[in-house]
């Protein structure tokens, strides 16, 4: 049963994507793509693009060109593009056929997605009665047919070449507390990180630790814990959404050996014609470079690189 219905919603989001490019042909269409140049081709590694609060909505046509026009402004080589949550804005199977169909047309076949709280609190955002578990499912359902495989679990880590990929998760409801962690969880954490060595890792999380780029909805206990466990790994970026952070107060915070990235929202519902920003990230040999570009436009953004 699982793999018919992952075959169904496949074919779904293929057909979506289709009458999307359509749609976005006859209003107005694409601008060039423009995607960017790394630093140095001759010794990069790996590269990671990283968007944050996509907020697709179903009949706000201005996001569909907005978010193909960035999918068409990624890197193709030595590329994986990442997703930090708040992916769609009420975590309707609607709006989840838009972002994956325009992804499966103009996008990577492949891409490493967390889950916000739009997403997964579907029972607050669209006043239903789902528990939060039952939006992690439903957003990995349709994560899992972009990737055309099964996914089990809201929480994953993903190794590319020079660097490992950790994908964090709320699980739970717990009244005062957005975001809540198993012990499970928490366990496999410290033992991604540890099996990481010595190589860089990227932790993904939608929500920001406490103390770091403003409104958290961390468990501080919980919050206490992975801080520990990145600073005991000794190389560890954590790279968060949420807050919509202005391109000016976009920064990087070093605490303990960890860098924390705030990364802006790709479309703010503050500023719905402020779309097109995120973070490009270069792995070199001797180094990270993490640069914030207008991925729509195909432009660096002056006085935000960040060099480790």
């Amino acid at each position: 049963m699982a793999k018919i219905l992952l075959f169904f919603r496949k074919a779904m989001l293929v057909s979506v994507g289709a009458i999307l490019s359509l749609v976005i042909m006859f209003t107005g269409g694409l601008q060039a793509a423009n995607p960017p140049e790394p630093e140095n081709a001759d010794t990069l590694i790996s590269q990671i693009s990283v968007l944050a609060d996509v907020h697709m909505e179903t009949f706000e046509t201005f996001r569909y060109r907005g978010f193909a026009g960035c999918l068409r402004g990624l890197p193709s080589e030595k590329n994986t593009l990442v997703l930090l949550g708040d992916n769609t804005m009420n975590g309707q199977i609607t709006e989840y056929l838009v972002l994956y169909g325009l992804m499966n047309r103009y996008g990577p076949k492949d891409a490493v997605v967390a889950p916000g709280n739009h997403d997964v609190r579907i029972n607050f955002m669209s006043g239903g009665d789902a528990t939060i578990c039952e939006g992690n499912k439903r957003s990995n359902d349709y994560y899992g047919a972009y990737l055309n495989e099964v996914v089990a679990k809201p929480y994953y880590s993903r190794k590319i070449t020079g660097a490992t990929l950790i994908v964090l998760a709320s699980e739970q409801e717990v009244e005062g507390v957005g975001d809540y962690m198993s012990a499970e969880q928490l366990a496999w954490l410290e033992e991604a990180l540890t099996e990481a060595a010595a190589e860089p890792v990227f932790v993904f999380s939608h929500d920001p630790l406490p103390g770091t780029f403003g409104q958290s909805f961390y468990d501080s206990a919980q919050a206490a814990a992975i801080r520990g466990f990145m600073q005991a790994h000794g190389g560890a970026y954590f790279l968060s959404g949420h807050v919509h952070a202005s391109v000016p107060n976009v920064t990087v915070l070093e605490e303990g050996g960890v860098r924390y990235v705030n990364v802006p929202a790709l479309m703010s519902n503050e500023s719905p014609t402020t779309t097109g920003f995120g973070f490009q990230i270069e792995l070199y040999p001797d180094s990270v470079l993490l640069r914030l570009r207008d991925f729509e436009n195909g432009e660096w953004i002056e006085g935000k690189e960040f060099r480790f």
